[in-house]
């Protein structure tokens, strides 16, 4: 198994050029650019790159830019890196990042619905009652005994995000935040307004999760490439009915970004890295498991770690080696040709090619994916196994050497 999770940031991330120079050599960048523009009929490049932030940080822009900017990170990632994640998981929007990422939504849908809720929050939020603010600094049971104690039940405050150990993320009414903020300022917290438009994840949304659940109500969902951790849940979704109902659910009731990450901690994951802009997940993991790898794909420096960490070169390499050494009780010489000499000469082919080519030119998920046929190839072959125990060994093989 890789131990890798794909972690997709949420509205908060965005930021003016976000991603525009990192990926403007990809050649995807501008097809993908080009399509959203399309679909949303407003130049997305000129509002990434150049745009006002005034414009940016508008939810009905924010959520499709950061969906888009996600995306292209993706396929970078798949590009240059391409190895599949064991799980996946985006905060709040992120989750149709994720969604999108893994299959289960084409870009073209994903897009479009993130388009829909944007303008469903925008509406909402747009007489101003409520904002929301990160918290650091404060016992997690003293934040939750003070919300309550400044909520009424026309003026809600409550914890609408989860994030780590050490930041929550409180939202609501106006009136209800200044009278926590009062409180939390006489304790000396640690307090910042964040650059949202509204009291998302709280019952302020009901009507924008109405107006979704009607517009998703079509929607449908494919089988996903890989498991997607739900915002609510903390677990996986396991049926197109449970992400529907997930994400209608998301826009009323809190992230549970803690829960997530230590879920994925539980079922193996490793290593974190974030598809998107900035590193804000990157830190959170850090707090939450100091233990995990993080890497931050927006940053220049932990996206060549990250390439170094897991080079196509030197996994090609173990693969080979790992081919040469299995060993052999196959003696048929005609299965040996096709099964063994034949796959390895195909490993030394794409080792070379690796290494004489200019790195952009290659695709390292096709790569990968050929040379893991090869290995399994090999070593059903090789007969050194029993069947069952082959496939387990396959599984570890390639998994470990990922």
């Amino acid at each position: 198994m890789s131990g890798i999770a794909l972690l997709f940031p949420g509205q908060g991330s965005q930021y003016k050029g976000m991603g525009v120079n990192t990926y403007k050599y990809e050649s995807h960048t501008k097809q993908i650019m080009e399509e959203a523009s399309d679909i949303l009929g407003y130049d997305m490049y000129t509002l990434c790159s150049t745009g006002e932030m005034e414009q940016l940080s508008r939810t009905s822009y924010t959520q499709p830019a950061l969906l888009t900017m996600s995306m292209i990170a993706f396929q970078t990632y798949m590009h240059q890196v391409g190895i599949e994640p064991i799980l996946s998981a985006g905060h709040s929007l992120g989750e149709y990042s994720a969604l999108v990422a893994s299959g289960a939504l084409s870009f073209q849908e994903g897009l479009r619905l993130v388009q829909q809720r944007g303008q469903f929050m925008e509406n909402t939020a747009k007489d101003g009652t409520g904002s929301m603010i990160a918290i650091r600094g404060i016992d997690l049971d003293e934040l939750e005994r003070l919300c309550i104690q400044h909520s009424t039940p026309e003026q809600p405050v409550v914890i609408a995000c989860y994030n780590s150990r050490l930041q929550h993320v409180v939202a609501g009414h106006s009136q209800a935040l200044e009278r926590l903020n009062r409180s939390l300022e006489q304790q000396q917290v640690q307090m910042n307004l964040l650059s949202v438009s509204g009291p998302f994840h709280t019952i302020l949304m009901e009507q924008a999760a109405d107006r979704l659940a009607t517009f998703l109500h079509t929607q449908t969902f494919q089988q996903s490439r890989w498991p997607i951790i739900s915002n609510v849940t903390a677990q996986p979704y396991t049926s197109d009915v449970h992400i529907r109902q997930g994400l209608i659910d998301q826009m009323t009731c809190a992230v549970k970004w803690q829960q997530s990450l230590l879920y994925m901690v539980a079922e193996g994951v490793h290593t974190t890295i974030e598809i998107g802009p900035r590193n804000i997940l990157t830190r959170l993991s850090e707090d939450i498991v100091p233990t995990t790898h993080g890497y931050a794909f927006d940053k220049h420096q932990d996206r060549q770690r990250l390439i170094t960490d897991y080079s196509l070169d030197g996994w090609l390499k173990e693969c080979l080696a790992q081919s040469i050494s299995l060993p052999n009780c196959n003696w048929n010489e005609e299965e040996y040709e096709l099964g063994v000499i034949q796959p390895i000469q195909r490993l030394k082919q794409m080792l070379s090619e690796v290494s004489l080519s200019n790195k952009n030119d290659l695709h390292a998920a096709d790569i990968r994916e050929k040379a893991a046929s090869c290995l399994s190839e090999i070593l059903r072959t090789k007969k050194g196994e029993k069947p069952s125990q082959q496939d387990v060994l396959i599984y570890q093989l390639v998994g470990g050497l990922a």
